[in-house]
């Protein structure tokens, strides 16, 4: 079986998701110890500006609708605000997928520019999406 095919199996068994949905993906993100804040690119009026200012990011912001950030502080899913549930459910499952395999183990910034962990968090997220453990 593909690694990645397991361990998305694995991720809905861990986390006990029947269905993934932006509520179940959201806990088990959660569960690994990562805080998900939402952000308006390009918005300097509010409290995650701040934070993207301090950690030095504001720049990866402005240009992707999600990424990963931890250090010895800090451990954040940044998500873009206004997103359908369909994009959203996209996009926390490509960051799961980072977090998952154990991508910010190497870096603490996951936001594209790496293409081997990309494409791997890439594959993870298309088996998570699966929706419906009967399909693997």
């Amino acid at each position: 079986m593909n690694i990645y095919k397991r361990k998305a199996l694995e991720f809905y068994k861990e986390f006990k998701i029947s269905q993934l949905t932006v509520d179940s993906i959201t806990c088990a993100i959660q569960k690994c110890g990562y805080k998900i804040i939402e952000y308006v690119p390009f918005s300097t009026d509010n409290k995650a500006y701040a934070l993207l200012s301090e950690l030095g990011i504001i720049h990866i912001a402005n240009t992707e609708k999600s990424f990963v950030y931890a250090d010895n502080l800090y451990r954040i899913l940044f998500i873009a605000k206004g997103l359908s549930e369909k994009e959203k459910l996209m996009l926390l499952s490509h960051e799961a997928g980072h977090i998952y395999l154990n991508h910010m183990s190497r870096k603490n910034l996951i936001s594209g520019e790496d293409i081997a962990i990309e494409n791997e968090a890439r594959e993870f997220s298309h088996y998570l999406l699966k929706n419906n453990l009967n399909n693997f």
